[in-house]
C-alpha cells in the first residue's frame, strides 16, 4: 500500500471514530476516562495529527461498542 493510500485510510478512520463518538453523544473527556487515553492524544487522532496504533483503535472501538471492521467497512466503497 502506498503512503498516500495509507494516509487516506487513517484519515478516514479518524473521521469515522469522531462521527461515531459524536453520534453517541460522547465527549473526548468521556472517551478519555473510559479508555485511559489522554484527551490530547484522542484529539490529535481526530484532527489527523497522529495515527493510532491498532491496540488504541481497539480500545476506542470497545469503548464505542463497535467492531473495528464496522469502523472500516466503508473504505473503498
Amino acid at each position: 500500500m502506498s503512503y498516500k493510500k495509507a494516509r487516506k485510510t487513517m484519515d478516514f478512520l479518524a473521521d469515522r471514530m469522531k462521527a461515531v463518538r459524536e453520534a453517541d453523544d460522547l465527549s473526548l473527556d468521556n472517551i478519555s476516562q473510559i479508555t485511559g487515553l489522554s484527551k490530547s492524544t484522542l484529539s490529535e487522532m481526530e484532527n489527523k495529527k497522529s495515527s493510532p496504533e491498532l491496540i488504541t483503535c481497539l480500545r476506542i472501538c470497545y469503548t464505542l461498542d463497535i467492531k473495528l471492521s464496522d469502523l472500516l467497512k466503508e473504505i473503498g466503497e
